[in-house]
């Protein structure tokens, strides 16, 4: 979007909507109307940075704030992502989604995991998150993005489905040691004590048990739109492949034009058209 500015074109005067503002004499009508829908798009991408910022951010403020997280004490990186992935409204998203069904991390989640919903496969997830690693056949950038998919799927599925639990495990956070990165073994032990009745004489048990509900939870969950935000997020992914990113143009300019020029995209509703939940 920068080259539009530097060819006299202003998206503050352009939201305005006065003719003969925010665009040189000589433009065209095509190249008017291009740039006003591009103002648009602009306006709308700086809202949403201010949506992800206080979703994530703010979550983690209002947690010690409240006092229900202990101050100093460093949290799990599991558990920091995924409690922000909770609360945040991931980027391109057409309403804001505090606490519900996250649009980024759902349907990628449910992609990876579509043909590997077993105990088994949920654990390796489990003990990957505790011990605070990541996929090794991934690229760094990759890798860390799956752990805070899964990240967040795990934490999702503990505020919903397990909110006594969970507040009790943010109690214990009083008792760990602070300005220190916890153990893994520590952390382990109380997410045991907590979720899987660590005190049950049979703790594989108590474990397969959590691991089948959680898989049960994570793909009945309800996403509104979920089909949009599936095309949306595989247009991203292909763009993140493809793009240079030395080049000026905006590639988000690209993907959102993409996605409007490929047809309606089915949300439930009229084809085409997005709906904020609760509209139908």
């Amino acid at each position: 979007m920068k080259e539009w500015s530097t060819k006299g074109y202003d998206f503050n005067q352009l939201l305005l909507g006065k003719v003969g503002q925010g665009h040189p004499p000589a433009a065209d009508v095509l190249e008017i109307t291009y740039s006003g829908a591009l103002s648009v798009l602009n306006r709308a991408l700086d809202q949403e940075t201010v949506w992800n910022t206080i979703g994530n951010f703010g979550t983690l403020q209002l947690f010690y704030a409240t006092k229900t997280l202990p101050a100093n004490v460093v949290l799990p990186k599991w558990f920091s992502e995924g409690l922000a992935g909770v609360f945040e409204t991931p980027h391109c998203s057409p309403w804001m989604s505090f606490g519900s069904a996250n649009s980024y991390h759902l349907p990628v989640f449910r992609q990876i995991y579509k043909s590997k919903r077993t105990p088994a496969e949920f654990e390796a997830i489990l003990n990957r998150l505790m011990a605070n690693t990541k996929v090794l056949n991934l690229s760094p950038q990759a890798g860390q993005e799956q752990f805070n998919t899964e990240s967040w799927a795990l934490v999702y599925f503990l505020v919903k489905k397990k909110q006594k639990a969970f507040m009790d495990f943010c109690k214990d956070f009083e008792m760990f040691p602070k300005d220190v990165v916890l153990s893994q073994s520590l952390v382990t032990a109380k997410f045991n004590k907590h979720f899987l009745a660590a005190d049950s004489s049979d703790l594989k048990k108590a474990q397969t048990t959590f691991l089948l509900e959680w898989i049960d939870f994570i793909f009945t969950e309800n996403l509104e739109g979920e089909k949009f935000f599936v095309d949306l997020r595989r247009i991203q992914s292909e763009m993140r492949k493809t793009q240079d990113l030395s080049v000026i143009e905006d590639p988000t300019e690209n993907m959102v034009l993409r996605l409007l020029l490929e047809g309606g995209v089915e949300t439930g509703g009229v084809p085409g058209a997005i709906l904020p939940p609760g509209s139908r």
